[in-house]
């Protein structure tokens, strides 16, 4: 007789197929959810990286403001550091035709020396410094300063920024700081002639500029103590390019998803002009999905049981910048709805920090995901209502990265 032959049933076989297809959709299904998880942590990183790069470029340019010598001022148009609290609807950062700046956001403008050399001059040689009626400085219309490559202490300085913004054939209507040898608070800030500049020699620059006239001494003039040009200042001791630098979101749209970003624009100081006459510096890109900036400034007021400098002890509100909890009656501006820049509270207030709010988004949506409702950001309130805080738009995962800046220079 023949030996049976062995093998599988068809029952055992549709058992194994059960067992083997499960086993397979399981492990689809783990790598389907570890692509998912994958792809949600590179995105939160990915936010998280442009929400401290951002931090660090906008940190960075507030402790450098007011370098060179610009004072703090909140009142008036002049000074190292404004905040345009809230823009609205309609606002754009430098008038018609320029990017629009996100409703309800908030705008930090910050002035200084920041890319060029404080060049210093020799302030004992007379002919280093000259005006039009020395005699009455209050009533002189140009004049001219002599820039060295070595310092009064032979210090070596380059000239070369200075040379490009001065070049007769391409020269450009920046803003000069001067200063005098005898007291930081004796400065002005006038325009650059490069017409009647002599950069030739590369050693040894002259550096006419304008006092009255120019293209825009009326919005430079407004930095200077008391928007003219300081009586005292008959010698020079140091001078510099100053510059401004504004941060705002920059609205922007990828058909109708909102992809705002952050983005500064340099422009000659108080100017709405682009600097350097080119558009495409009114919107330096520094970071895709960022949907806020909100921003405050710790001031030594009188709120909070008065200021630092009016008794000698180091205990109490007053010897510290106060902050309440409702934002109320604190030494923060514009960390309550109710608080003005122009309430007499904060006149010279010395300003001893800014605090800076980024809120951005993840680059995609995550339809089984809701976050948080956004309630309040210092000043800013959002409803339930708000366009941030609708369905479609909680599916974006969501951070605020807050940086308390020390105001160095100032």
């Amino acid at each position: 007789m023949r030996r049976a032959e062995s093998g599988f049933t068809i029952v055992e076989l549709l058992v194994s197929l059960v067992v083997v297809t499960q086993v397979l959709l399981a492990v689809l299904l783990l790598v389907d959810f570890s692509s998912k998880l994958a792809r949600v942590q590179t995105n939160v990183a990915d936010m998280q990286q442009s929400l401290r790069v951002s931090g660090q470029e906008i940190a960075s340019e507030i402790r450098m403001a007011g370098a060179g010598g610009l004072p703090s001022k909140l009142t008036g148009l002049g000074g190292a550091v404004r905040i345009i609290d809230n823009a609205g609807s309609t606002a754009r950062i430098g008038g018609a035709g320029t990017p629009e700046v996100m409703d309800g956001t908030d705008v930090l403008i910050v002035r200084g020396v920041f890319t060029s050399p404080l060049y210093h001059i020799d302030p004992k040689v007379s002919t280093t410094f000259w005006l039009d009626n020395l005699a009455n400085p209050a009533l002189a219309t140009r004049g001219r300063v002599t820039v060295r490559s070595q310092t009064p202490t032979l210090i070596p300085q380059p000239l070369a920024p200075l040379i490009a913004a001065a070049n007769p054939a391409t020269g450009r209507p920046e803003a000069l700081i001067l200063i005098s040898p005898r007291d930081s608070r004796i400065y002005s800030v006038v325009e650059l002639d490069p017409a009647n500049s002599d950069v030739s020699d590369p050693n040894n620059l002259t550096i006419a500029f304008f006092i009255t006239g120019g293209t825009n001494m009326v919005q430079y003039r407004t930095f200077s103590p008391s928007g003219v040009f300081h009586p005292d200042l008959t010698r020079c001791a140091f001078l510099g390019l100053l510059e401004e630098h504004r941060f705002y979101i920059r609205e922007e749209r990828s058909g109708l998803e909102l992809t705002p970003k952050l983005s500064r624009a340099r422009t000659y100081p108080g100017v709405d002009a682009p600097w350097n006459a080119d558009a495409t510096n009114w919107s330096l890109d520094l970071a895709d999905n960022m949907l806020d900036l909100q921003l405050t400034m710790g001031l030594d007021s009188t709120n909070g049981g008065g200021s630092i400098i009016q008794d000698t002890d180091d205990t109490g509100n007053d010897d510290r910048i106060f902050e309440s909890a409702d934002g109320q009656n604190d030494d923060w501006l514009f960390n309550a709805p109710s608080d003005l820049a122009a309430d007499v509270i904060w006149t010279n207030a010395r300003l001893h920090y800014v605090r800076i709010n980024l809120l951005a988004k993840a680059d995609r949506r995550d339809s089984k995901y809701q976050a948080p409702l956004l309630t309040k950001i210092e000043n800013a309130t959002f409803s339930a209502g708000h366009a941030y805080n609708v369905r479609e738009q909680r599916m974006f995962r969501r951070r605020v990265l807050q940086t308390l800046v020390n105001v160095r220079n100032l």
